[in-house]
């Protein structure tokens, strides 16, 4: 008896999850839009946003050569020291 209730049970409990399934799935399938709505549509900028590629190249040769210096010199002091002793 307690068998057939429980075969019972989970039968409407899979007819209830199947249920709700195709719910979902036809809302998505009639609205494009189920989900997200459309506020405004994107549009192309009409004129090119900062900050510049030749200040960003610019930047990053300065930032590179001073980062390259700082590390030989450490390289060079730690060979010095080393050679020391």
């Amino acid at each position: 008896m307690q068998q057939t209730n429980n075969i019972q049970s989970i039968k409407e409990i899979t007819a209830i999850l199947l249920e709700e399934q195709m719910k979902t799935l036809m809302l998505t399938s009639s609205d494009e839009n189920y989900v997200y709505k459309t506020i405004e549509y994107p549009t192309a900028p009409e004129e090119k946003s900062e900050p510049s590629r030749a200040v960003i190249c610019t930047i990053g040769t300065f930032l590179g050569f001073i980062l390259s210096m700082i590390i030989a010199f450490i390289v060079n002091l730690r060979q010095t020291l080393l050679l020391r002793k």
